[in-house]
Formats: C-alpha cells, sequence, structure tokens
C-alpha cells in the first residue's frame, strides 16, 4: 500500500464577509492523510471543524466562506496531484462522489448509534 498522502492541506485560511467586517474561521491549518490513516477534529463549538471539512470539499463557498489561502493537495485515484483550490466548481463537481465524499453530521439525518444500522436503513 502506498504511503503517499491522499490529502494534504497545508496552511488554509478561510475568512467569512459580515456586516461587522471579516471574520476568521480558519486559520493556518495544515494536516495530511495518508491511506489507511483515520483523522479526526477535534475542537469546540465554532473553532472550524466544519468550516475545514467544507473547505476541502470546496463546500464552504457555498456557506458564505472563503478559501483565502493555502493549498489542498489531493491525490486521485489515477495518481494525479491536484490543488482542489485551484479546481473550478465544475471540476470539483465532477471530483465529490466520484473520489472524494463526505458524511454530513446532521442530527436530524445521522445514523443512530443505539440501533443496528441494518435496522435503520430497512426501517424506512
Amino acid at each position: 500500500m502506498s504511503k503517499k498522502a491522499i490529502v494534504e492541506m497545508e496552511s488554509l485560511r478561510v475568512n467569512f464577509q459580515t456586516k461587522e467586517g471579516v471574520v476568521n474561521g480558519v486559520e493556518d491549518l495544515s494536516f495530511s492523510i495518508k491511506p489507511g490513516e483515520t483523522v479526526c477534529l477535534v475542537g469546540e463549538s465554532g473553532s472550524g471543524k466544519s468550516v475545514s471539512s467544507l473547505s476541502l470539499m470546496r463546500l464552504v463557498e457555498y456557506g458564505g466562506g472563503k478559501i483565502d489561502y493555502g493549498r489542498i493537495l489531493f491525490n486521485t485515484s489515477s495518481d494525479l496531484q491536484l490543488d482542489l483550490i485551484k479546481k473550478s466548481q465544475t471540476d470539483m463537481r465532477s471530483i465529490r462522489g466520484n473520489e472524494i465524499g463526505m458524511v454530513f453530521q446532521e442530527p436530524m439525518t445521522a445514523l443512530n448509534p443505539v440501533f443496528p444500522i441494518s435496522r435503520q436503513l430497512t426501517e424506512g
């Protein structure tokens, strides 16, 4: 198995424009994810966990965020290295779902850890 990182986020900075001015959502975030690794973002409410994840998928822009600085390097299944920040939204639509996926944390649509997944999937 290749030890080359699947994703490398380098010095990410994400800001939001508000009526009161610019609000910093993420400042100087760097990490990498290698095959077989599990990476968890842990922090207080409002610390930038969701903004970081949405930035990786380039979905933060749909919520008013702007990636001001940094690189998000993604190594595709065909061994191409892409800087996702430089990709157009059209390109990102073809990458999302085909190369990168995300499980959104929404309390009303999340699975309940108390019940087996088979029960939850067949319940509907």
